[in-house]
């Protein structure tokens, strides 16, 4: 596979991994969340978001290796989101949400480390 491939399989997967995004107060308010709801359980992944950056950066310092953190991250996220299907309610959802937001950082990394593999060159 070249390069170019790579990249463009890999820009196709994150960006529509990403649109999901946009219809997450939906998909909310469909189970029955209220607006004021919906705002907390987004406002709390957000939060969580802003903390995973450097927590998992000092995980992957401490453990001297990146890709376990990212595979585990990777993994993590995925056992979360596939909970948005059984989950209904407040509760539920505030606890899934950010959990679900703890590999956000992860994804941004992972576009540089494969950038550079790709033999993109980074500065």
């Amino acid at each position: 596979m070249t390069a170019a491939t790579r990249v463009a399989a890999f820009l196709g997967a994150y960006f529509g991994a990403n649109a999901i995004s946009a219809f997450m107060p939906l998909w909310f308010a469909d189970r029955g969340l209220s607006a004021a709801s919906i705002g907390q359980v987004l406002a709390a992944a957000a939060l969580l978001r802003v903390l995973a950056g450097p927590g998992w950066g000092s995980v992957a310092d401490r453990l001297g290796q990146r890709r376990p953190v990212l595979l585990f991250a990777a993994a993590a996220a995925a056992g979360f989101g596939i909970s948005y299907i059984l989950a209904s309610g407040f509760l539920p959802l505030l606890l899934i949400a950010p959990v679900r937001c703890l590999d956000c950082r992860r994804r941004y990394y992972s576009l540089v480390f494969f950038a550079r593999g790709s033999g993109v060159r980074s500065s």
